[in-house]
């Protein structure tokens, strides 16, 4: 099991936070939905998605199927451990795409500046035209920090910012789980 796999799509990210915001309560359905603002119908699926990874248990209380992340899994935990302050930097508008999650993912792992644009377009899996937009897009959100120099880029993620701070320590914790 992978990050891509996990986290991917705002519905998710914002199932997680609130999940982990109220790790020691159940919820249903219509409540989460509400207060996270996604359909029931896709909600209801993403559940399912997420129960049959086991990152969270569901329990049926007559009619109602209540859930909440399954303290026993390790994603969940990682989910759960994740500091409130951490929540609120919102991270649905970083956690994105696959190729997005393999670029940081590939830049947090990097011991160094990386410079080859087509080489990391290869190694994750995508184009060197959308691997440009992604990181112009992180470049803007001080995501990554990017050097010019003729006509290389180097990048690396930036060590001041809270987010890229988050980020390695997410794939530092999945790396330990593989």
């Amino acid at each position: 099991m992978n990050l891509e796999s996990v986290i991917g799509s705002r519905a998710k990210v914002s199932l997680f936070r609130f999940l982990a915001k109220n790790k020691d309560w159940q919820f249903n359905l219509a409540e989460v939905s509400k207060s996270i603002g996604t359909n029931k119908g896709a909600l209801s699926r993403l559940i399912k998605e997420l129960a049959s990874k086991k990152i969270i248990g569901i329990k049926q209380s007559g009619k109602l199927l209540l859930f909440r992340l399954n303290s026993q899994n390790e994603f969940a935990q990682i989910i759960a451990s994740i500091d409130q302050e951490k929540w609120d930097l919102d991270l649905e508008s970083i956690l994105g795409g696959k190729a997005k999650i393999s670029l940081l993912r590939f830049l947090a792992n990097a011991k160094d500046w990386q410079f080859n644009l087509a080489a990391i377009a290869k190694s994750i899996g995508t184009y060197k035209g959308a691997l440009s937009v992604l990181i112009k897009e992180l470049e803007s959100k001080k995501i990554i920090e990017v050097k010019r120099s003729g006509k290389l880029l180097l990048l690396r993620l930036d060590e001041q910012n809270k987010i890229s701070s988050l980020i390695k320590e997410l794939f530092e914790k999945e790396a330990k789980l593989k």
